[in-house]
């Protein structure tokens, strides 16, 4: 019985402890250096994850998606989705019905970056610039 009671507070220890190391968006939507602003995700995932050779940078971009610094903005906010016509790339107010988030998710469809899913809270901090209006700032 002692063994088991051990176990169990071992077990709790442990994931207490590794839950107090998940990242977590503070109020002001931060993120070890990640804000919800576009400067940001641009600067941080963006041009790190998917303006890169092979994909989203250069000359050939993959589906036709150029998301080179100067022109992310403007090909992904308010523009139809390609895969998905019935979507915005990213919908301003709406993440629920951004194929941004739909991709980053692999909801439905592949899972973007294709090197691995970015964590959740790279995603929510995604969501939350969405759902704040998904300002050029």
């Amino acid at each position: 019985m002692r063994a088991l009671i051990f176990m169990t507070i071992a077990f709790s220890m442990l994931f207490l402890i590794r839950c107090g190391t998940e990242n977590t968006l503070d109020s002001n939507g931060n993120t070890d250096g990640l804000q919800s602003t576009f400067s940001s995700i641009n600067s941080e995932v963006i041009q790190k994850q998917c303006a890169v050779s092979g994909c989203h940078g250069g000359g050939s971009a993959s589906a036709g998606l150029s998301l080179a610094s100067d022109v992310a903005y403007d090909n992904l906010v308010n523009v139809t989705s390609t895969e998905n016509p019935s979507l915005k790339r990213v919908n301003p107010g709406n993440s629920a019905q951004s194929y941004l988030i739909f991709k980053l998710n692999g909801d439905g469809t592949s899972v973007m970056p294709p090197s691995g899913a970015l964590s959740s809270v790279i995603i929510s901090t995604i969501r939350q610039w969405i759902d704040n209006g998904a300002k050029n700032n």
